[in-house]
């Protein structure tokens, strides 16, 4: 084996590095599954947990799923608790 061989073996250093979002969308997802688990026992909890998701979107400066997602959850939350203020409130976000 060369040393040229050897030099293209490194190529593949980075190749794990290269997608950077990606540990950040799985913050997102585990913490909206994490608060819908929250949600059959612990409504508020969730509504807590909901609310994380879409702090986390915020602070990661994106709109996605995850937190499309979250309203839909918080607006089924509000409703079941008869709270229709924050129930619309969170709709017209959605």
């Amino acid at each position: 084996m060369s040393d040229d061989d050897m030099d293209d073996n490194n190529d593949f250093d980075n190749d794990y590095d290269d997608d950077n979002e990606e540990p950040d969308d799985d913050d997102l997802e585990n913490q909206y599954y994490h608060s819908e688990v929250l949600n059959e026992d612990d409504p508020d909890a969730a509504l807590e947990g909901f609310k994380n998701v879409l702090a986390l979107e915020k602070k990661l400066g994106t709109k996605g799923d995850w937190g499309f997602k979250s309203l839909e959850q918080m607006v089924k939350i509000y409703y079941k608790k008869k709270n229709v203020n924050l129930m619309l409130t969170h709709y017209r976000e959605l």
